[in-house]
């Protein structure tokens, strides 16, 4: 089963997330929403939830996605990661999720 967490504050774009999902309900894949990363982080320690896939808004109050991404890199160096954004200014901050978790790694 492929467990995919998504977090995004804008309810228009996880609803397009889920009806993206919907078409994949033959195969095994569940997924979580959450809409702040507050509430993902949350359910994470509460729960122990681990997931193979996250995708994230990097633009949301309080801790956008980027800050998200480090935050469960520490607990889980083998997740990936899909950001979703209009930004370009971002391209290089996902490098550096990325090299951190070539560092954690080692």
């Amino acid at each position: 089963m492929l467990k995919i967490a998504v977090c995004d504050d804008s309810r228009t774009d996880v609803e397009m997330l889920e009806s993206a999902f919907d078409k994949l309900r033959h195969y095994p894949v569940e997924y979580d929403v959450y809409f702040s990363g507050k509430e993902l982080i949350e359910a994470h320690s509460l729960h122990d939830e681990v997931y193979h896939l996250y995708i994230f808004d990097i633009e949301m109050p309080q801790m956008n996605g980027l800050e998200l991404a480090r935050e469960i890199r520490v607990k889980n160096a083998k997740a990936l990661f899909v950001f979703l954004t209009s930004y370009t200014q971002y391209v290089m901050e996902v490098f550096d999720v990325i090299t951190f978790t070539i560092y954690l790694n080692r």
